[in-house]
C-alpha cells in the first residue's frame, strides 16, 4: 500500500475524504436559467459518469428539473439530439431557448417506424426514458444502433415499470452486455436518483397530502356478465385472447360505463367481420380483418372472399363459436343504458372535488379518451372543464389547441397572462398523454379517475403538480377507488404495490403515492438506504457535511488515518482505481463496497476521536484494506469481477488469448502492446448496438495481427462515449486515499 500512515483527527480525515470525492459544482448560470444547488451537483455527477461509463442516467423524483439539468450538459457537448415523446417537442424547443442551447429533437414515435440517421452525435439525451425499456422493439433495435459512438443521458423519474429488467435494458443501451450482469448493489450504483426531500431549495415544494379514495357503488351482476362472456374467436394469427379480453374489458368497466360500451361496440364490430368472412370460407389474418372494419359501428361493404386467404380446413365450429360470442356481446350492449347512472355517480364524485376545492385548479387523470369524453361532457355545465387527449383540447365553448387549453388552465407554468374569468379552466380532464413532461405547477389537486398498471404512471400524474416553481403550499390527491369485485379480479391495486418494491428496491423510488383505503400492506421504504441508488444519496449527504469541517493538508506520501468512536468496530476507507474514487467498508475480516454497508459505515465514521492512538486497532484493518484492493486490481485486470460480460467479449478475448499464445517468443514484443490495448477495448463500455459490431469482429478472419489492429480500430471508432478504451487494464492499481477506523 502506498504511502506513510499518518495518524490525524476524524475531522481532518472526513474533509480529506470529502474533498477528494466530491465533485465540485460547476457554474449556475445557463442562458436565462440559474441552475439551483442540487441541479448543479447531478451535472457534476453526470459528467463523471459519462466520461467514466459512457452514460449516465438521472432518476431524479418529479419536478425537480432534470431538463435543465441535461441542457447543461449539452451545452458541453458539440452536436447533442434530444429523444423523446412527439407531444414534449414544443416543450423541449422552449427550454432550448431558455437555456441558450441548440440541440436536434427526435421522437420515440419515428424511431418505431425508422432507425436514426447517422450524424455523428456525441450526446444524446433520453427523455421519459421508460420508452425504451423493451429490448424486443423496433424503437429499441433503432435506437442501439443510432448511439454508437454517442455518451448517452437518460433521464426519467420511474426507469423501473415493471421488473429489474426494465432498468438493466435501459443501462445496456450503453453498457451493453455488462448490464445484464450487474448484481443489484451495482446497477443501483449506476443511478443518480434524489427524491424531493433531499433537495434544500429556496422555495419549498408542495408537501403531499395523504391520497384520498373515493367510493363508488358496486356493480357485481355486469363484471359477471364480462366475466361470462363466451371466449372470442381470434383473427387466424393472432391467438386466444379470451383471457386477455375479460381483463381489458374490467379495467374499462372500473374506469367509466362509457368507455365499456364503446369498447364493446368496437369488439362486436370485430366479431361480425370475422363471422362474415367465416361464413365465406374464409378464416382472416389480423392484416386481412383491418381491411373492411372501418368506423365504431361499421364494416366496409367488401366480400371476404377479395380481401380474407381461402381456409381449407372445416370452419363450422369456428362460425358457431363467434356467433355466440358475437351474440353476447349484442346482449350486453344492449342492457347498458346509454345514460349511465353509474357514470352520473362518478361525474358527482367530481363535482364534490371541486366544491371542496374552491378556486383551485384540478387535474383530472384517466387511461381512456373514452371516460375523458364522458366525464367532460357530464360535469361541463357545472365546473369550468377541458378535455384533452391525443385529439385535442374541448370546452364547453367549443375544440382548442392543447397550447390554449394549457395556458388557460396553468398560465404561469406556460408563461402565459391569466386568463378572462370566462376562459377560466378549473378542471382539465386528461389522458396519461399529459402525465409527462408537462408543467403545470398551477394545479393543487390531482385526481386519479383510474388506476394505471403501472406505480410509476401514478407518480408521473402527482410530478405534474408537485414540482419547482409551484406556490400552493400542498397537493391534494384523490383517486376513485375500482369497485372491490373489480379488485378481486384484477389484483389491479397489488400489482401496483408489488412494481412499486421492485422500484424501490433498486432505486429508492417510493412514497405515499396509493389510496390509502385501498391499501392491502402498507409500501414505506426505512431511510437505512436499502436501496443502492437510495443509500448512494444518503452517502453523499453524510460526505458533504463533512466539508465544512477543518481542510486536511498532508504531503502526497502521506496515508491520512483516524480512529473514532463508534458503536461497533470496522473501517471506512476511500480508494481510487484508475480516475474512480469508490468507498468500501471492512467489518469482522471483510471488506465491501455495498452501497448500504458503505453508508452505514459512513454513519459510524462521525464518531470523535478516540484519546489512545493505539497501533492494535489500526493495523489489522489497514493490512485486510491492502488485501482486497490488491485482489480487486487483479481480479479487473484478468477481466473477473463481472467486465467480461457478453458472448462477444467473452470470444475476442480469448481470441486475444490465443494469439498471445501462439505468437513466437521473438515476435511477442511487438504484438504484447497490441493484446493489451485489445484487452481494454474488449472490456470498455459499450452499448449493444457497438457490441453487435464487436460480435461480428470477434469472428472476423482475419490474419492475428491485422486481427488486432482492426480490434485497435474499432475502439477508436466507439470509445468516444466512454472516455477512451480504458478497460481492464487502464484501471491500474488501486490506492487507499483515507481511511477512517472506529471501535467502541
Amino acid at each position: 500500500m502506498d504511502g506513510t500512515l499518518t495518524h490525524v483527527s476524524g475531522a481532518a480525515a472526513r474533509a480529506h475524504i470529502a474533498n477528494a470525492w466530491l465533485a465540485p459544482d460547476g457554474q449556475s448560470a445557463l442562458g436565462s436559467i440559474t441552475l439551483r444547488p442540487h441541479q448543479r451537483e447531478a451535472v457534476a455527477r453526470a459528467r463523471v459518469a459519462l466520461e467514466r461509463h459512457g452514460g449516465a442516467l438521472i432518476a431524479d423524483d418529479v419536478g425537480l428539473g432534470k431538463t435543465f439539468i441535461a441542457l447543461a450538459l449539452a451545452a458541453e457537448a458539440r452536436r447533442p439530439l434530444v429523444i423523446g415523446p412527439a407531444a414534449l417537442r414544443a416543450m423541449w424547443a422552449q427550454a432550448c431557448g431558455r437555456a441558450g442551447v441548440r440541440a436536434e429533437y427526435r421522437s420515440y414515435e419515428a424511431l418505431s417506424r425508422s432507425p436514426m440517421p447517422a450524424a455523428g452525435y456525441d450526446l444524446v439525451i433520453l427523455d421519459e426514458a421508460h420508452h425504451a425499456r423493451t429490448p424486443r422493439t423496433a424503437r429499441y433495435r433503432h435506437l442501439a444502433q443510432g448511439l454508437i459512438g454517442a455518451r448517452v443521458l437518460l433521464l426519467t423519474a420511474t426507469p423501473i415499470h415493471n421488473t429489474h429488467r426494465d432498468l438493466r435494458a435501459l443501462l445496456a443501451l450503453y453498457l451493453g452486455a455488462i448490464a445484464w450482469s450487474l448484481e443489484e448493489s451495482e446497477l443501483g450504483a449506476h443511478v443518480i436518483r434524489r427524491e424531493q426531500e433531499d433537495v434544500a431549495l429556496d422555495a419549498p415544494l408542495p408537501s403531499l397530502t395523504a391520497p384520498r379514495s373515493i367510493v363508488l357503488s358496486d356493480d357485481g351482476a355486469l363484471l359477471d356478465a364480462i366475466i361470462s362472456l363466451p371466449a372470442p374467436v381470434p383473427p387466424r394469427d393472432g391467438g386466444d385472447g379470451g383471457v386477455l379480453l375479460s381483463f381489458t374489458l374490467a379495467r374499462l368497466w372500473a374506469s367509466s360505463h362509457f368507455a365499456l360500451r364503446a369498447a364493446l361496440r368496437r369488439r362486436l364490430q370485430k366479431a361480425r367481420a370475422i363471422e362474415d368472412a367465416l361464413a365465406c370460407g374464409r378464416h382472416p389474418t389480423r392484416g386481412e380483418l383491418r381491411a373492411w372494419v372501418v368506423g365504431e359501428d361499421a364494416t366496409q361493404l367488401a366480400f371476404p372472399e377479395l380481401v380474407a386467404t381461402p381456409e381449407t380446413n372445416d370452419l363450422g365450429d369456428l362460425l358457431s363459436a363467434v356467433r355466440e360470442h358475437a351474440g353476447a356481446l349484442e346482449a350486453l350492449v344492449r342492457r347498458m343504458p346509454v345514460d349511465s347512472p353509474h357514470d352520473r355517480q362518478r361525474a358527482d364524485r367530481i363535482r364534490d372535488v371541486a366544491v371542496r376545492h374552491p378556486g383551485e385548479r384540478i387535474v383530472a387523470f384517466t387511461q381512456f379518451a373514452d371516460t375523458a369524453t364522458a366525464l367532460f361532457r357530464l360535469v361541463r355545465d357545472s365546473v369550468r372543464s377541458c378535455r384533452l387527449d391525443g385529439r385535442g383540447a374541448q370546452v364547453a365553448g367549443g375544440r382548442l389547441s392543447r397550447r390554449e387549453a394549457l395556458a388557460r388552465f396553468a398560465p404561469r407554468a406556460s408563461g402565459a397572462a391569466d386568463p378572462a374569468a370566462s376562459e377560466r379552466i378549473d378542471l382539465l380532464i386528461a389522458t396519461d398523454l399529459l402525465s409527462e413532461g408537462v408543467n403545470l405547477q398551477d394545479a393543487s389537486v390531482v385526481l386519479h379517475l383510474d388506476l394505471p398498471w403501472t406505480s410509476a404512471r401514478i407518480a408521473q400524474r402527482i410530478g405534474r403538480s408537485r414540482r419547482l416553481g409551484a406556490t400552493h403550499p400542498s397537493t391534494t390527491v384523490y383517486a376513485i377507488a375500482p369497485p372491490a369485485a373489480a379488485e378481486t379480479l384484477l389484483r389491479q391495486e397489488q400489482r401496483l404495490r408489488d412494481k412499486l418494491r421492485a422500484a424501490a428496491r433498486l432505486t429508492g423510488a417510493c412514497g405515499a403515492i396509493l389510496p390509502v383505503r385501498l391499501a392491502l400492506t402498507p409500501v414505506t421504504e426505512s431511510d437505512d438506504g436499502g436501496a443502492p441508488a437510495r443509500a448512494l444519496q444518503l452517502l453523499r449527504a453524510i460526505v458533504a457535511g463533512w466539508r465544512a469541517e477543518a481542510p486536511l493538508r498532508c504531503a502526497g506520501s502521506e496515508l491520512p488515518v483516524a480512529h473514532v468512536r463508534a458503536s461497533a468496530s470496522g473501517a471506512l476507507a476511500l480508494v481510487r482505481q484508475g480516475s474512480e474514487r469508490f468507498f468500501v467498508a471492512a467489518s469482522g475480516g471483510r471488506v465491501t463496497d455495498r452501497p448500504a454497508e458503505v453508508l452505514a459505515a459512513a454513519r459510524l465514521a462521525e464518531g470523535e476521536d478516540h484519546i489512545e492512538r493505539e497501533a492494535d486497532p489500526i493495523a489489522p484493518v489497514v493490512a485486510l484494506l491492502e488485501a482486497w484492493v490488491v485482489a480487486r486490481a487483479g481480479a479487473t485486470a484478468a477481466g473477473i469481477a463481472g467486465t467480461i460480460a457478453g458472448a462477444a467479449r467473452r470470444v475476442a478475448m480469448q481470441r486475444i488469448a490465443h494469439i498471445v499464445a501462439r505468437t513466437p517468443h521473438h515476435h511477442r514484443a511487438q504484438v504484447a502492446p497490441l493484446a493489451a490495448e485489445g484487452r481494454r477495448i474488449v472490456t470498455a463500455p459499450y452499448g449493444v448496438g457497438a457490441e453487435r459490431i464487436l460480435a461480428e469482429l470477434a469472428g472476423a478472419p482475419l490474419p492475428d495481427e491485422a486481427w488486432l489492429r482492426a480490434v485497435r480500430a474499432f475502439g477508436e471508432a466507439n470509445c468516444r462515449g466512454a472516455g477512451g478504451a480504458r478497460g481492464a487494464e487502464g484501471a491500474g492499481a488501486g490506492v487507499v486515499e483515507a481511511i477512517i477506523v472506529f471501535s467502541p
